[in-house]
């Protein structure tokens, strides 16, 4: 729970996550970018005989079609419509079954909020951690019966949303240990909550923006990123944190002289890695909306363009060539 690979799991699981809804969501804007652009005269300059119109010929043009902003994406790869969902449900119930009852030898978990009659502290922590995992399944479930129609419409919505407030409020009790992890963990709260704020906005507000929708996988691969950082700055990878010792340390001396032997430059150094990594992720999201424009074809060879440019120009196709773009990703 506590380790470091308590850590890196959820982080990991974060970083997926984001990245799946980034890839999809840029593949459906940029088609219904090219979709928008059906019958408009472009000037001939700005097309190319290649079958994707890229970056330059996909923003200059035209009005994307709005999207339908939702919590989870159904995918463009056939028959991964309830994969997210599904997914949703069922990895955080293995993490829950392994925050509760597959422990490390040397990690003690009653399975009991209540034990003899009163709260043994580690036990706590690991229940923390199962409502963390328990809220994401939640979100899942709520997607799964949305769908079927046996919750209302926007249900799935409502219930994404909540779960990382819940996400939030949880890390906010949690914070304990030394300065430096507060600090951290502090981070990953606003984090928590600023995506929160983010997916409110996107899905009741401003629907079907793309800068809204930037910010959702924008935040929650930033999250990933910082509470895999976390595990990184404050547990060791070789010896068992809660039992170290100097004597102990020997493989983990350079991470002891790096992260913890002056804890105060530490805090003051993690700001510099929170803002690379938010670069980092927006330079990577960026990278792909622009890949997405080359690798979405334009469902349009050149005689048809030809063939429309003479339909709409009366046979003078000299200046223009009409666009006559479909989508082929269904």
């Amino acid at each position: 729970g506590g380790a470091g690979r308590g850590h890196f799991i959820p982080g990991a699981m974060w970083i997926i996550w984001a990245a799946w809804w980034h890839v999809n969501t840029s593949v459906c804007w940029v088609r219904g970018r090219i979709k928008s652009k059906r019958g408009h005269l472009v000037p001939s300059s700005s097309l190319s005989s290649s079958s994707a119109p890229g970056p330059r010929q996909v923003f200059s043009h035209g009005r994307a079609r709005s999207f339908s902003a939702r919590p989870w994406v159904e995918g463009v790869v056939p028959y991964t419509s309830l994969a997210e969902p599904v997914v949703k449900l069922a990895l955080p119930l293995l993490g829950i079954l392994g925050e509760l009852y597959y422990k490390p030898v040397e990690n003690i978990c009653w399975h009991y909020l209540i034990y003899k009659g009163e709260f043994d502290p580690e036990t706590v922590n690991l229940y923390i951690h199962t409502c963390l995992y328990g809220s994401v399944a939640v979100s899942g479930l709520a997607d799964l019966l949305t769908h079927s129609s046996l919750l209302p419409r926007s249900f799935d919505k409502l219930v994404h949303v909540l779960a990382f407030v819940t996400q939030g409020m949880l890390f906010a009790v949690h914070l304990k240990g030394s300065e430096l992890g507060i600090m951290m963990h502090k981070i990953l709260v606003g984090l928590l909550f600023a995506y929160s704020a983010a997916a409110a906005l996107e899905l009741f507000v401003v629907k079907g923006d793309l800068a809204a929708t930037f910010m959702r996988p924008f935040l929650l691969a930033l999250c990933g990123a910082w509470i895999c950082f976390t595990g990184v700055v404050l547990f060791p990878k070789h010896v068992n944190y809660f039992t170290m010792t100097m004597e102990s340390m020997g493989p983990d001396l350079l991470w002891f002289l790096k992260w913890q032997m002056r804890p105060h430059l530490t805090m003051m150094v993690i700001p510099v890695y929170l803002c690379f990594y938010a670069l980092l992720i927006f330079a990577c999201q960026v990278l792909v909306l622009w890949i997405m424009c080359f690798l979405v074809p334009s469902g349009c060879s050149w005689r048809a363009r030809l063939h429309n440019a003479r339909k709409l120009l009366g046979g003078d196709t000299s200046d223009y060539k009409a666009v006559a773009l479909s989508e082929t990703l269904d």
